[in-house]
């Protein structure tokens, strides 16, 4: 493993031109949930789901990551985990 990725924990952001790419793939025809279980900063989420009525959840187990995205006026149900609590926001 590179050293980067030590640093980052193992965090590998979905490049922004695959979230884009993986939109342009999806139709919707009225509403869905969505979850992403590695949402990291909400970033690809976000690109997934953009102009579409989602319900979007995210799990984050990183705790920066998910207040970034708690932080964020996403409108995406957080699920933060560690060995000890969970917080869901």
């Amino acid at each position: 493993m590179r050293n980067v990725a030590r640093l980052e924990m193992g965090y590998y952001p979905l490049p922004e031109a695959e979230g884009v790419r993986l939109r342009s793939l999806l139709s919707s025809t009225g509403s869905a949930s969505v979850i992403d279980p590695c949402v990291g900063q909400g970033t690809a989420l976000h690109l997934v789901t953009s102009d579409a009525h989602f319900r979007r959840y995210g799990v984050e187990l990183d705790a920066e990551r998910a207040r970034i995205i708690g932080d964020a006026p996403s409108n995406c149900v957080l699920f933060q985990f560690n060995l000890v609590s969970a917080r869901i926001s």
